[in-house]
């Protein structure tokens, strides 16, 4: 993975063919399945009483639950060829969201890259390859040069945040994740992400977003988020078309238990 360019266009903030959980775009069951009853990532959902994670330039900050993070943009080296972020060094520490704007390369099975298998490090099979972009956020890294160290989230139960922008990519493309416990748990179909404000609940978040749509649920965050590691706005890439994105995280809140 590598880290965008500069932003141009997207608002700064001053103050496999797997589907992924099973789903496809335009699949009808995306709407009725219940398992996904109580889904409440949904534009327009109430702002939550949670604490409030200020975002100030590229920190992350909440001094009653002890976060020191850092915020970043990274994608892979196909699509950062037309990405840019707010996130790119120099960052304003006056701005308050986090923004990235561009085009998620298709995955491309045929490409040279893939059928050589001469992949780019640190990736070691094609998905990895065309993986698209990220907004992310460690919890506990108190700047750039000090390693990363794992969170205890005991006391939440999960984040409420704001998704704005020109394109807010459609919910089958864009995963809210968590890495945990050396592994990456994702919202799949059991939290849609819209335009608007989401709320997320460690219990949505399933680990190994790529089973079968009639495999048993994975374990979820709850399981292991005395450790959380790091969060991601991802923008998930296919093999069908490229996906275009310009949009803004902002509003981020950590909800109590």
């Amino acid at each position: 993975m590598v880290v965008a360019s500069g932003l141009s266009g997207c608002d700064q903030g001053s103050n496999s063919t797997p589907a992924v959980a099973g789903h496809d775009a335009g699949d009808p069951r995306d709407s009725g399945d219940p398992r996904d009853s109580g889904n409440v990532g949904a534009a327009g959902a109430p702002a939550d009483e949670g604490l409030p994670l200020s975002f100030s330039g590229d920190r992350v900050t909440n001094a009653e639950l002890d976060v020191r993070g850092v915020l970043f943009a990274e994608s892979d080296s196909h699509t950062a060829e037309s990405m840019t972020s707010n996130l790119t060094a120099p960052v304003d520490a006056g701005q308050t969201s986090a923004c990235i704007k561009g085009t998620a390369a298709k995955v491309d099975q045929f490409s040279t890259t893939c059928s050589t298998r001469m992949f780019t490090p640190p990736a070691t099979d094609c998905w990895a390859e065309f993986a698209g972009p990220r907004i992310g956020m460690e919890l506990n890294q108190p700047s750039l040069t000090d390693p990363a160290q794992p969170f205890d989230a005991s006391s939440l139960k999960g984040f409420s945040f704001e998704l704005e922008g020109a394109v807010v990519p459609p919910n089958v493309s864009l995963l809210f994740e968590i890495e945990a416990n050396g592994k990456v748990f994702c919202s799949g179909g059991r939290a849609k992400l819209l335009p608007g404000t989401n709320r997320v609940l460690f219990e949505q978040l399933i680990d190994n977003c790529f089973r079968n749509y009639n495999d048993p649920l994975e374990p979820t965050v709850e399981s292991v988020k005395s450790e959380l590691r790091k969060i991601t706005w991802h923008v998930f890439p296919n093999e069908k078309s490229t996906v275009p994105f310009d949009f803004c995280v902002s509003n981020l809140r950590a909800l109590l238990e």
